[in-house]
């Protein structure tokens, strides 16, 4: 098995380099490198390549190797937040979002933000249903703030926010900005 710093030194030279016609080897063995899914996802995403994997996706979260959670959000980067990708992972990922603590921060962190990107204020009813099971205050957290960057109204983002006292703190931060925008890094974008 490739180790991480040799598979990111290689998908980092090819992505530098737009130099894609082996992708399809790194494709193919992907589901045995959870070590580098960043890279592999930045990879597929930058190459465009991960068009051709979403089933393969899917599939692979379904798989012993999906049962590595930080693998399975990272290799979820691929799907850009600008393009939506099929019904498959839109699917999916709209189940995370509706589980709640049913799942990983991780996957219901990529959710939320991925879902309110794909479908805007369309995306606040599934959040509204995702508030009945994020019971936990950083998945509260997650959720004010994929509320915030759906369009909700002010008074939705503080009762999202307000039920947890760790939360008070992004609550406040979202008060002295006037509910500005919160910039995404684009690198987890896409």
């Amino acid at each position: 098995m490739a180790s991480r710093t040799s598979v990111r030194f290689a998908a980092t030279r090819m992505r530098e380099h737009q130099l894609f016609d082996r992708i399809g080897d790194f494709a193919d063995a992907a589901h045995r490198m959870p070590q580098a899914a960043d890279h592999l996802a930045r990879l597929f995403r930058d190459a465009g390549f991960w068009r051709n994997l979403e089933e393969w996706y899917t599939s692979y979260v379904d798989s012993p190797w999906g049962c590595i959670d930080w693998s399975v959000a990272q290799l979820g980067t691929m799907f850009t937040s600008a393009n939506p990708p099929g019904s498959g992972v839109r699917d999916l990922m709209a189940n995370w979002l509706g589980a709640g603590t049913g799942v990983s921060i991780m996957r219901f962190s990529l959710a939320a933000e991925r879902m309110v990107s794909w479908h805007g204020k369309n995306a606040l009813d599934q959040l509204d249903e995702a508030l009945k099971h994020a019971d936990q205050p950083l998945y509260r957290r997650v959720t004010g703030l994929a509320l915030h960057a759906a369009g909700a109204t002010r008074s939705e983002i503080r009762s999202a926010l307000g039920e947890f006292e760790e939360n008070l703190i992004t609550q406040r931060m979202l008060e002295d900005t006037n509910f500005k925008k919160v910039p995404v890094k684009r690198d987890f974008t896409g």
